[in-house]
């Protein structure tokens, strides 16, 4: 939209110059949202909690520090060029951007642990290489609650802040939004007490997994977690014990030497609830595993890193398609809740547009 000069006719049509008409009020308009611009980047500022989400505390580091829920060393080093990579996770100067780059000691990172805890929980998966484990497995679930957990615990702070600074009702799309995330707090903390226990104890066989080995190393990594509602047919997922218990699917993915791995993990607890659903995942081929992951994926997180080589050779198509499954995924959910809908199948394993295990 072209400026309007201050002595040019104000557009309103009243035959005045702008200056003498509609400048006050447009400068107004434009302070509002600088204004709100501040306010947001500040909250977004203040909404950092420091924390160590290890249970006992009693060694704990003084200093809490940017812990990475994907191992920096390891998988975010070899994905970076110069030094970086993209996310699809936006920044204060540019939130809906689908894609932004990122320093490779800054993408992923997350204030939830000591320097002591992070170090000595995680080095099974840190030093060593992935040999499918329980132990192995266990502790890439438990960094990816963690990361999640906290993630969401920093989004009830920025959203109950947000609420009170622009006076906004508990109503409101804002408000609802932050009911859902303290949920998701407190289901997430349920969970982490059964994590927790097996952490202290050494018994790492509370969850069911499954492991796909990829022959090849992907240009990717992240974790995810959803807590489905449905099947891969489109099939509502029913809860058989009645209570309201939230069953959660953990997902983490990397490469490693020449090969990738995907962990998809799920505590035993929920076995009963998401049976169906694991048959269905367990007898994907290989083609529908990746059409599986390239959705879930994309449409559960914004914690994937992706090597500048890979994003930048994608077409505008491929971006825009990723950005329609990363950014309007609760348009989906509501589209698959529409009883028009109700015998869609086969969606989560369809080509959605992109390719992210693509070599390029």
């Amino acid at each position: 939209m072209k400026k309007v000069g201050r002595n040019e006719l104000c557009p309103c049509g009243s035959g005045k110059k702008f200056k003498r008409c509609h400048l006050d009020v447009n400068k107004i308009e434009e302070d509002s949202i600088e204004d709100f611009v501040k306010k947001y980047k500040k909250l977004n500022k203040e909404k950092r909690i420091k924390q160590c989400l290890y249970p006992d505390h009693t060694k704990c580091s003084d200093k809490i520090i940017r812990a990475h829920s994907i191992q920096n060393n390891k998988i975010i080093q070899r994905l970076s060029e110069n030094g970086n990579v993209y996310m699809n996770k936006g920044k204060s100067n540019n939130p809906i951007a689908v894609f932004t780059k990122w320093g490779r000691k800054e993408a992923t990172t997350f204030t939830g642990f000591c320097g002591y805890h992070d170090k000595v929980v995680f080095q099974p998966i840190e030093d060593r290489d992935f040999n499918m484990t329980d132990e192995q497995i266990f502790l890439h679930t438990y960094r990816c609650l963690a990361a999640n957990m906290h993630d969401k615990q920093e989004h009830v702070k920025f959203g109950e802040s947000a609420v009170k600074k622009f006076s906004l009702p508990a109503e409101s799309d804002f408000g609802l939004l932050n009911f859902g995330n303290r949920a998701a707090v407190n289901d997430f903390s349920r969970e982490k007490t059964i994590f927790d226990k097996a952490l202290m104890s050494g018994t790492f066989d509370v969850l069911g997994s499954i492991v796909w080995e990829f022959d090849f190393p992907i240009q990717f990594a992240g974790s995810a977690f959803e807590a489905p509602t449905r099947d891969l047919r489109n099939q509502k997922i029913k809860n058989p014990t009645n209570d309201n218990i939230i069953s959660h699917l953990f997902i983490t993915i990397f490469p490693e030497n020449e090969k990738s791995y995907c962990i998809i993990s799920w505590l035993n607890e929920s076995q009963v609830i998401l049976n169906e659903l694991i048959e269905q995942i367990k007898s994907l081929d290989e083609s529908q595993r990746r059409n599986y992951l390239n959705v879930t994926l994309v449409k559960n997180s914004d914690n994937l890193v992706f090597s500048p080589n890979l994003i930048e050779s994608m077409s505008k198509d491929e971006e825009a398609n990723f950005g329609f499954f990363s950014q309007g995924a609760f348009l989906l959910e509501a589209l698959f809740e529409s009883e028009e809908v109700l015998s869609t199948d086969n969606f989560y394993i369809s080509h959605p547009g992109y390719d992210l295990f693509l070599l390029r």
